[in-house]
């Protein structure tokens, strides 16, 4: 009998599994939620850090320099601090 998707067919459990039940061990659960609290740690880090080195290098826009730095910030830093963290 051919095996299907998602059915597990062995004598010793008959049933459906899932990839999520296999990340639910004990082992991948802590070091999952360390990568997670990392990665926001470092975003929170590394926004307002991007968003004073904007301030302080942006010599030619002066109209709305706070608007390019937050922006920067928030979608440029931000998110590269949180993959070297979380990584």
């Amino acid at each position: 009998m051919p095996r299907q998707a998602g059915l597990c067919l062995s004598s010793q459990t008959l049933g459906r599994t899932t990839a999520a039940a296999h990340l639910n061990t004990p082992k991948t659960m802590p070091r999952f939620l360390k990568v997670i609290l990392a990665a926001i740690a470092g975003f929170i880090v590394a926004a307002p850090t991007g968003c004073a080195v904007v301030e302080l290098l942006s010599s030619a826009n002066v109209q709305d320099r706070s608007l390019e730095a937050s922006v920067m910030s928030l979608l440029v830093f931000g998110p590269i601090g949180s993959l070297a963290a979380g990584t």
